[in-house]
């Protein structure tokens, strides 16, 4: 049980504080958190199952510009269950253009 872990994530991630500030949606039209985000996909929340497999438009506006990047659902399972918000669903999305948007909005974590 004291075998290292190895990084198996392919691009940097965003900085978080960045990600909790934008305002994103998902066609056409739902509210979504964002948790964790890079050039390569995102896993993001909200209150609307999203079905893997599935293509979905992700949109994000921030102060510095706006940007929309098709996706596929790769996974979607509950993340949360309370009496005050519901269901809350947690997805992982891959994004089908892997230019780098980040650094064309500023938000790269340094």
């Amino acid at each position: 049980m004291d075998s290292p872990v190895t990084e198996r994530r392919v691009h940097q991630r965003a900085d978080h504080s960045w990600a909790r500030r934008a305002k994103a949606t998902l066609r056409p039209g739902h509210p979504i958190a964002i948790v964790n985000i890079s050039r390569g996909g995102a896993l993001v929340e909200g209150t609307r199952q999203m079905r893997p497999g599935t293509r979905v438009l992700l949109q994000i506006a921030t102060p510095t510009g706006a940007l929309g990047l098709s996706a596929l659902v790769v996974r979607c399972v509950v993340g949360s269950l309370t009496a005050d918000a519901g269901v809350v669903y947690r997805g992982a999305l891959k994004f089908d253009d892997r230019r780098d948007w980040t650094r064309e909005l500023g938000v790269l974590a340094g």
